[in-house]
């Protein structure tokens, strides 16, 4: 999104099996937010010019307006219903849990100026503050 108009966007969507749900669940996870280095710390293999104001996880699938309003207003906050059973999704009604408590983690890089001599930063996790 820049300036309030969308220039790109696409959409991918996909059926898994719960065996194969579960076990993503319990592999470990990284999060790529910019340039590429080998091993994730080594040396550079891309750079990258994006301006990232933040990065947000959820643990269930943002709707296509959430994923749009958090593009398009960078401090867009939570979720459109907010108080829905996220694990309505699943067909799971028996356990309630509000989509507001979704949010995994959110870094803010809005207070990142420049790196360190070895190229890196500090970045403000404010996922709950």
């Amino acid at each position: 999104v820049e300036s309030g108009f969308t220039v790109n966007s696409f959409n991918i969507t996909s059926s898994i099996s719960a065996a194969d749900g579960a076990d993503m669940i319990e592999e470990n996870k990284r999060v790529f937010v910019g340039a590429e280095r080998t091993n994730f710390t080594g040396s550079l293999l891309y750079r990258s010019q994006a301006r990232i104001g933040n990065c947000k996880f959820y643990g269930d699938s943002l709707e296509e307006d959430e994923v749009f309003l958090h593009a398009k207003y960078k401090n867009s906050e939570g979720r459109i219903r907010p108080f829905e059973n996220v694990n309505r999704k699943n067909g799971n009604d028996t356990v309630f849990a509000p989509q507001y408590v979704s949010k995994i983690f959110e870094w803010d890089f809005e207070q990142v100026t420049t790196p360190d001599s070895g190229g890196q930063f500090e970045v403000l996790d404010a996922t709950y503050p």
